[in-house]
């Protein structure tokens, strides 16, 4: 008999504030180190490099306004702060607002996307 289990949803914050019209989130961390590579060893480890995370967020686009506009952000370079709550455990950054994108289709749904890249944490 298979054991049946919940599994966890994840809910994202902006600053504090719960972001209710988010439809998805991805969460990548990248070391940025880089490859050594030598004649001898072939590969022989890595450089540390700035390690970062990038967030990835898509918002659904209510017909009244937009919850947040990613575009003010970038325009006065503000930093926020991005916190991912899933699986018992929040991953907490501070982040720079790079890129956003707006999407509409005919039969679809407006959407209003942003990637934010921010300072290294851990799921705690």
């Amino acid at each position: 008999m298979a054991l049946l289990k919940l599994y966890s949803q994840a809910i994202l914050f902006l600053d504090g504030s719960e972001l209710a019209e988010c439809e998805s989130i991805q969460v990548n961390g990248d070391s940025k180190a880089q490859v050594v590579e030598t004649i001898a060893k072939g590969f022989a480890g890595l450089t540390q490099g700035a390690a970062q995370i990038r967030f990835t967020v898509k918002n659904a686009v209510p017909d009244a306004a937009f919850e947040m506009n990613p575009n003010a952000f970038i325009k006065k370079g503000e930093y926020k702060e991005i916190a991912v709550q899933a699986g018992g455990k929040t991953i907490t950054s501070t982040v720079m607002i790079n890129t956003w994108s707006f999407s509409y289709q005919i039969n679809g749904k407006a959407e209003l996307s942003f990637e934010a890249i921010g300072t290294w944490a851990d799921w705690e």
